[in-house]
């Protein structure tokens, strides 16, 4: 199989929750790429594989180190296709580790491309959608949004996403068959909770049985200390 072929795999396999199978393919074209040349389509594997060590608590720097390198990658194709996923990505990644201000210019490096990005291509800043609040590139992301056709199947997720109805966002994801169904949950049990909301303890619950069969460590150990732990 190509390497294109390959590096799509991976991505898909790391998007569908398979993500044994995802490390084990990027960690093998990777290690081919360094001695055989970059690639284009280097940013999967990079992208993959940084948002799989997030979730099972990798150290911080080397999963920072894979969501910088798929920007490089991204920056040299200067292809809008590949920078503004893994300018989304290294948004989301350097926030959830508390790393604000490269988080900020991420952010604010993805909307100024995004007048220039189809609709079409909505799907590609979802992972940004999920800390867009907070660093401030919320109207870019639903301007790209709402341009989408109304059936297009990723405009319902990426809306739901920024309006932080998320339990709309884990139906959506559920419909995608979508990894970020668990995150979805975590977020509408961690929201509902903040509100005396007696859900979000089973929200919370619905994540934690989504991720611990993934190995996603910090995800499973986020949720509050007050929410009951499941059996």
């Amino acid at each position: 199989m190509a390497l294109a072929s390959r590096a799509v795999l991976c991505a898909t396999f790391h998007t569908t929750g398979a993500w044994n199978e995802a490390l084990r393919l990027a960690e093998d074209l990777i290690e081919r790429l360094a001695s055989a040349g970059p690639s284009y389509f280097e940013y999967h594997l990079r992208v993959a594989r940084s948002r799989i060590g997030l979730a099972r608590g990798v150290d911080d720097e080397l999963v920072l180190a894979d969501a910088r390198r798929a920007v490089e990658v991204g920056r040299s194709a200067k292809d809008l296709q590949a920078l503004v996923p893994v300018l989304s990505n290294l948004a989301f990644t350097a926030a959830e580790l508390g790393r604000m201000e490269e988080a900020w210019e991420s952010a604010n490096e993805l909307a100024s491309l995004l007048s220039e990005a189809s609709p079409i291509n909505t799907h590609r800043t979802v992972d940004a959608a999920w800390v867009a609040e907070r660093l401030g590139c919320e109207d870019a992301l639903r301007r790209l949004a709402l341009a989408a056709p109304d059936a297009h199947v990723w405009r319902e997720a990426v809306l739901a996403v920024l309006d932080r109805d998320f339990e709309r966002a884990a139906d959506a994801f559920a419909a995608l068959g979508h990894v970020d169904e668990g995150y979805a949950w975590l977020r509408a049990g961690e929201q509902h909770l903040a509100e005396g909301r007696g859900e979000g303890e089973a929200q919370l619950r619905q994540a934690i049985a989504f991720f611990r069969p993934l190995g996603a460590t910090r995800y499973v150990s986020r949720p509050s200390s007050s929410s009951p732990t499941p059996a």
